[in-house]
């Protein structure tokens, strides 16, 4: 039962400012402690508000990259909840409007679980099945009302110079990264999404000019920060195989010639702006990746 709470989190903004991430994890925490303490209709309506906040996502960046449009200004996706929740499943767009009807079902299994009915209706196979059953919702909003703004986003911030650029950061490229998941609200199946399908030709190029060679170490720093987030912050394992960075550590090197550059030194680079990363992976890894780029990273061992 608790994978699917955090089944459902993998599709919520992996980054959040102080006070929403609080409430994200108050609710977490909610259905997780009713779950465990056999109250089920309170796990579910805790579980139905984390829905929910999916679909505030969902509408907000919608509105946001202009696929749709609400009638009034929202600064945040929780700015959403002033609106009727049948104005915000009517909102969904693509799908037939049966289907936002089956999308609307389980709000009365939540009014039934909220309202004092004198009493209790759901039992814990019940609730575990109306969770399934907005997980799947989720699952189809998220693939068929999937809109190309998410991978435009990606694709301008890896090409932007001022984030791939060493010399012109003020931080490293995980910092970098995180702020853009922020202010993007990507979640952990955005970045699984993007990974799976990049489109980005420059990675496909060879290595022979400072941009591409940029290009892609900060597409790999993207990768690094996926499997740090998901390896620490998942019991559920993720839809992306295990090894992704190295796997795909190949395209750095492949054609590489050093730019006509006296300063240009890709190991250093590298070892830069992939410490974070490199320190806690064990010597089997390591070894594996030298390897790869010839490095010395002994330092690391």
């Amino acid at each position: 039962m608790e994978e699917l709470i955090f089944q459902i989190k993998k599709f919520l903004p992996i980054y959040l400012e102080e006070e929403n991430q609080e409430y994200i994890d108050y609710l977490t925490g909610a259905s997780l402690a009713n779950m465990e303490s056999k109250h089920f209709q309170f796990a579910f309506i805790a579980f139905h508000m984390l829905f929910m906040s999916y679909l505030y996502k969902k509408l907000f960046l919608l509105h946001k990259h202009g696929k749709i449009t609400l009638k009034d200004n929202y600064n945040t996706i929780f700015d959403i909840s002033k609106m009727k929740e049948s104005d915000v499943f009517n909102n969904i767009h693509h799908f037939h409007s049966n289907k936002i009807d089956e999308f609307k079902n389980t709000v009365k299994i939540r009014n039934h679980c909220a309202h004092s009915s004198g009493f209790i209706q759901y039992q814990q196979e019940d609730v575990e099945y109306w969770i399934k059953k907005e997980i799947d919702h989720v699952n189809k909003i998220q693939y068929k009302a999937y809109d190309n703004y998410l991978v435009n986003e990606f694709k301008n911030f890896l090409k932007n110079e001022e984030n791939y650029d060493p010399n012109r950061l003020e931080s490293l490229y995980f910092e970098k990264i995180e702020r853009f998941i922020l202010e993007n609200l990507i979640s952990v199946k955005d970045l699984e999404f993007f990974l799976k399908n990049p489109k980005l030709n420059e990675l496909s190029r060879n290595s022979n000019t400072e941009k591409i060679i940029y290009i892609k170490l900060l597409y790999l720093a993207i990768i690094a920060v996926y499997e740090k987030y998901v390896l620490d912050q998942y019991y559920c394992e993720p839809d992306i195989e295990e090894g992704l960075f190295i796997k795909n550590l190949p395209i750095l090197m492949n054609g590489f010639v050093n730019p006509e550059d006296d300063d240009f030194n890709l190991e250093d680079i590298f070892k830069d702006q992939f410490s974070t990363y490199l320190e806690p992976m064990d010597v089997e890894h390591i070894i594996k990746i030298e390897k790869i780029t010839d490095f010395d990273l002994s330092d690391f061992k």
